[in-house]
């Protein structure tokens, strides 16, 4: 009965099945901080940020600048996760450009997975979708049960041969 037990706690610590979007919405913030440094290594190549018109194509080729030194990137620029181009912004201010995922939905906006994922705020927490709220109560509700399986089964074996059950005659 002990191994029971033991069993019975180390199956609740089984490998749960996490929301795929979880995996993907990292996969795209390490994507666009891939885009950033190529950009910022354009930057001090050129001078300045690609233009919007030209976008992250500035990384892979040559947009007829004297000072590209590139490709920037290997291959060519992926699509996000989810089969989405990222949306490139750049207005000629000053300010740092903008590289965008829409998310799970591909549409500006949304929650959890769905929210746009944004190289200007890169490190902002995604609270727990709905599902992985889901599997947490599960992966708790197993683990209680297996612990108080694995007291239960001594603790009757001991009621057992303390108070035997007899048949009646």
């Amino acid at each position: 009965m002990l191994v029971c037990g033991c069993l019975s706690i180390l199956y609740s610590f089984g490998d749960p099945v996490r929301d795929p979007d979880r995996l993907r919405h990292s996969l795209a913030t390490r994507q666009i901080r891939t885009f950033v440094h190529a950009i910022e290594r354009f930057r001090n190549d050129c001078g300045d940020f690609p233009s919007g018109e030209i976008g992250l194509d500035a990384l892979l080729r040559d947009p007829g600048l004297r000072c590209w030194r590139g490709p920037y990137l290997d291959g060519a620029v992926p699509l996000d996760p989810w089969h989405h181009k990222y949306v490139y912004r750049y207005a000629s201010d000053g300010a740092s450009p903008e590289i965008m995922s829409y998310g799970a939905d591909g549409s500006p906006g949304g929650r959890y997975f769905d929210a746009d994922i944004s190289s200007l705020s890169l490190n902002d927490f995604v609270a727990a979708s709905p599902r992985e709220v889901e599997i947490h109560h599960e992966i708790l509700a197993k683990f209680w049960l297996a612990v108080i399986g694995f007291f239960a089964c001594p603790l009757l074996r001991w009621a057992l041969v303390r108070h035997p059950i007899r048949s009646p005659r």
